[in-house]
């Protein structure tokens, strides 16, 4: 499922103009539940970037140890605060 999520991040890249930004690191395997945070309660749009093409790079058994910095944006400043501090 974490693949699908990569895809829809690359077709809708950057298409969310917005000052509402934040950098996380995830670790792999994890991405699924803040995705789905996301999707439950923000109530404006939102996406991120997973830069899918730096992790194509990636050999799988890296991957699979490491964690990767997502950035966030957020078009409402409410769902931004929220997610920030959901995450700490």
């Amino acid at each position: 499922m974490q693949a699908n999520y990569i895809q829809l991040a690359v077709q809708i890249s950057m298409n969310l103009t917005t000052a509402h930004k934040t950098k996380i690191d995830i670790p792999y395997g994890k991405l699924d539940s803040i995705l789905s945070w996301c999707k439950t309660n923000c109530e404006s749009d939102w996406q991120f970037d997973s830069g899918a093409e730096y992790l194509a790079g990636l050999d799988a058994s890296y991957r699979a140890k490491s964690s990767h910095a997502y950035d966030f944006y957020f078009e409402s400043e409410k769902d931004y605060v929220a997610f920030v501090v959901w995450k700490k």
